[in-house]
């Protein structure tokens, strides 16, 4: 059933008191349940000393001692404070700042050891994030920033850099800088100038006019055999826009 989780997700877990059980443990311990008297035994492999936030009632007997808030951004009068940093910094410092907190926050989120490990230019979708965690961080850059953020801001504004322009707007209109293009796409002009000579020249406009088109599409407005009705979010496929997919993840969080 988890076999397709892979190194990101098993470290999210992880994080949040649940290891993972191999092959071996997990026949064992459906052994020993089968030959239980308990009524409803569960099979896992928790830590509670991980556990955050709120624990939920069935497993609060398990917890000794404070539970571990571990979250950044839920620390008292964090986003006053921020802001009064930023009040104080010339934009291109204060850009740096947020670009550093959403690096931090997505690290966190994928329990990666520091925002290093998340590079500005890289979209977040290719960074690993999926429709829960969109909305975890989410969450986390909100309580960080007081901002009432939407539940598609991250794939609104799908790289680390270009979200954090967004929250340098939100939070001190006309001050943010836009974001670079970078050496990623730089190089990415290099290689198209080079590729589009003699024969393969027309082959690639067709190509790039394509992927334009794709690009500029309304964020609802994705063409049938895009991939959305299957996969890992293929049970949003009864949703009609992201809108409504991401307010009912809120929802349930």
């Amino acid at each position: 059933m988890t076999g397709h989780l892979g190194e990101t997700e098993l470290r999210r877990m992880a994080r949040d008191g649940v290891g993972a059980l191999g092959a071996e443990e997990g026949l064992a311990l459906l052994d020993a349940a089968l030959g239980s008297a308990l009524p409803t035994p569960v099979a896992a492999k928790l830590d509670p000393s991980r556990f955050r936030g709120e624990v939920p009632a069935l497993l609060r007997g398990l917890v000794r001692g404070p539970v571990r808030r571990t979250a950044r951004s839920e620390r008292p009068g964090g986003a006053d404070a921020l802001k009064t940093r930023l009040a104080a910094l010339p934009p291109a410092e204060a850009g740096h700042v947020l670009l550093g907190l959403v690096r931090d926050q997505a690290a966190l989120v994928l329990a990666e050891e520091s925002g290093d490990a998340v590079h500005p230019e890289q979209s977040f979708r290719d960074l690993g994030f999926d429709s829960l965690t969109a909305v975890e961080l989410r969450n986390r850059l909100a309580g960080a920033t007081g901002l009432t953020l939407p539940t598609t801001t991250v794939f609104d504004h799908p790289t680390p850099a270009r979200l954090a322009a967004h929250l340098h707007e939100q939070l001190a209109p006309g001050t943010a800088a836009a974001p670079q293009a970078g050496p990623a796409l730089d190089e990415l002009d290099r290689l198209l100038r080079e590729a589009a000579t003699g024969d393969a020249r027309d082959g690639l406009a067709e190509l790039l006019r394509r992927t334009l088109a794709g690009l500029e599409g309304a964020p609802g407005d994705r063409p049938a055999g895009d991939g959305r009705d299957s996969g890992p979010d293929a049970e949003f496929a009864e949703f009609t826009s992201d809108e409504e997919i991401f307010a009912f993840i809120d929802e349930q969080a």
